[in-house]
């Protein structure tokens, strides 16, 4: 193409292949049809995209972050200052990588670990997702209970005896296992029960109610040793309880 500048009373018209400039350009407005292709950086103080923003890694907030735990591909929210100067809680660089079909989101180089607090419910079309909404102790044991109405129990470990005779074994007087935690007992209750010693073992003697449940210690021989039965227990939680 043949260079040419055409000149009216308000517009210039430059026509070329390729147009050099050298030196500091300053544009008051500039709208381009085409493409524009920088080797540096594009830099201003807002602006908007009517299309697709297609990049291997994009910061908000700082420039230049290094990401140990993520390939660099996905998006950063970086903020530097010091959530509150009253403690010692740092903001971070929140990270949503993707990458090989998985998806990582947390805090990065900040030294704390992240809690994440959501509005609204969580929804997977995948599978369930399974949170814990509550977890605690008091005198008879600890639990944790689950966002699907899942409760586990450990109770606190009861020492007995093995000195009545029971058929070719002998046994424990019966014990009294409270749950810390009551279940719905209008779903099934499962006990699981282990002693601490060789030639031991317990078993419950009735249905688990949904406070607890009853139980004998066996044993091989006779033995006067006082030796622990530990006590685990999951069903369904009572809704609205704990």
């Amino acid at each position: 193409m043949i260079s040419s500048i055409n000149q009216t009373a308000e517009t210039i018209k430059i026509q070329a292949s390729k147009i050099n400039l050298e030196g500091y350009v300053t544009v008051t407005d500039l709208k381009v049809d085409g493409n524009i292709k920088f080797g540096g950086q594009l830099q201003g103080a807002s602006g908007s995209f009517e299309g697709d923003l297609t990049s291997d890694f994009v910061t908000i907030g700082s420039s230049n972050p290094s990401y140990a735990g993520f390939s660099r591909s996905g998006l950063a929210v970086k903020m530097p200052e010091r959530i509150s100067t009253g403690n010692y809680t740092w903001n971070g660089e929140f990270v949503l990588g993707l990458g090989n079909g998985v998806i990582n989101f947390g805090l990065e180089d900040s030294g704390f670990s992240p809690t994440y607090s959501f509005d609204g419910p969580i929804t997977t079309h995948q599978g369930l997702v399974e949170t814990i909404v509550s977890k605690g102790s008091n005198s008879k044991g600890h639990w944790i209970k689950y966002s699907s109405g899942k409760m586990e129990v450990w109770c606190t470990p009861i020492a007995t005896t093995c000195t009545n005779t029971s058929g070719n074994v002998y046994r424990s007087d019966v014990f009294d296992v409270d749950f810390p935690q009551s279940f719905d007992d209008s779903h099934p209750i499962s006990v699981a029960l282990n002693v601490t010693a060789v030639g031991r073992w317990a078993d419950i003697v009735n249905i688990p109610s949904s406070t607890g449940c009853r139980a004998h210690q066996y044993s091989t021989v006779y033995s006067t040793g006082n030796y622990s039965a530990f006590v685990y227990a999951v069903g369904m939680a009572l809704v609205g309880v704990g």
